[in-house]
């Protein structure tokens, strides 16, 4: 999700509260608001950092957890470096793209585990990992192309890229979703006791639930900067037209 960069207007005498901090344009509101979430980042990163040394104690086999709370600790290093200090649109790609690596992972897992459940081996070895590759590759090239046309004179947060970064993640967890509805209509027809049944149906429905919230949330907020944006480009041109033919 899009941040508005504070070096497009630290000369500015009225400068707003989301674009003051701890350090330049200092302000005592933001810089506990900044400090606050870069501390549950922090705590964040100290869960993720225990997961793996327990992974690695443990010589876990499967790659997924690995890959998951590898992302996770690296996204939560740089969220609370951003937030406190440096606020900066190329650490923000790298983020996004981390986030959705730990999602394509989680729905990777999810989608080879329908495909084996429903005896289709062909997808789960071969359609399904490649599929996973091709749109990693893809979300690598939009995180490229924003950073590289990142510029210091404009509000970046209104670039193309990032409603193609939520769209990208609103795709991915539609696949969550459909493989999720397999999963649990197998475990409905499986004979076992109810309590684990329903302990493997909360789990996964509690993830597809976050997946789903943070995807949503993602679109309708990059939604609104890009109307923003139009309606505002949209109102300029005819308040122009119309000044223009009116003779001023």
């Amino acid at each position: 999700m899009a941040t508005f960069d504070r070096t497009i207007i630290r000369n500015s005498s009225d400068i707003p509260i989301a674009f003051t901090g701890c350090f330049d344009d200092y302000n005592v509101t933001s810089c506990v608001r900044d400090s606050v979430l870069s501390g549950f980042a922090i705590i964040t990163a100290f869960v993720c950092a225990v997961k793996l040394y327990n992974l690695f104690r443990n010589q876990h086999s499967l790659p997924n957890q690995y890959i998951i709370f590898f992302c996770g600790l690296v996204q939560c290093i740089l969220c609370a470096i951003n937030w406190i200090y440096l606020w900066k649109y190329s650490i923000i790609y790298v983020i996004e793209f981390l986030k959705i690596v730990q999602c394509v992972v989680v729905c990777r897992f999810y989608c080879t585990l329908a495909a084996q459940i429903y005896r289709k081996d062909h997808l789960a070895s071969r359609t399904v990992p490649l599929s996973a590759v091709v749109f990693l590759l893809a979300v690598f090239g939009i995180c490229i192309s924003g950073w590289a046309t990142l510029k210091s004179d404009k509000v970046d947060c209104l670039a193309t890229q990032w409603i193609l970064l939520a769209m990208a993640e609103f795709v991915n967890a539609q696949f969550f979703l459909l493989a999720g509805l397999f999963v649990t209509k197998k475990l409905n027809d499986v004979r076992t006791l109810d309590d684990m049944r329903n302990s493997k149906k909360r789990e996964l429905w509690g993830n597809i639930t976050v997946f789903e919230i943070s995807a949503v949330a993602s679109v309708v907020h990059d939604a609104i900067f890009k109307a923003r944006k139009f309606i505002f480009h949209y109102f300029h041109r005819i308040i122009l037209t119309v000044f223009t033919m009116a003779g001023f």
